[in-house]
């Protein structure tokens, strides 16, 4: 069970809590935005986390910083696609999904780092 919390619960809780505070920040709000931003999250931070424990697996060290940026901007640009037509929102949806990921990428980096 510590595996899981440590490889997949924790993360997502991490990253739904701040891509939700950047949401608010940025003037996007609302229960349907909200409930597509945890959705959308589940997906993709799960499945980036699967990924990155593969790839770490069979690459080992050497491939970090290669899997995290291949891996990150995959999360961004899926986030986008996946936004850009049901997110409802007066600022740019791709900026949304930019800022949101780079937000919690270094929440992510902190967190690992206490």
């Amino acid at each position: 069970m510590s595996k899981i919390m440590n490889s997949y619960l924790i993360p997502l809780f991490l990253t739904v809590i701040i891509e939700m505070a950047v949401a608010y920040l940025m003037g996007i709000r609302g229960r349907r935005n909200c409930f597509l931003i945890l959705l959308v999250n589940i997906m993709t931070n799960v499945t980036i986390n699967w990924l990155h424990g593969i790839l770490f697996k069979w690459l080992g060290n050497s491939g970090t910083l290669l899997i995290y940026t291949a891996g990150e901007l995959t999360v961004v640009l899926t986030e986008y696609c996946l936004y850009r037509k049901d997110l409802k929102a007066d600022t740019a949806v791709w900026k949304y999904a930019l800022l949101a990921n780079t937000a919690s990428v270094l929440g992510g980096i902190i967190w690992k780092s206490l």
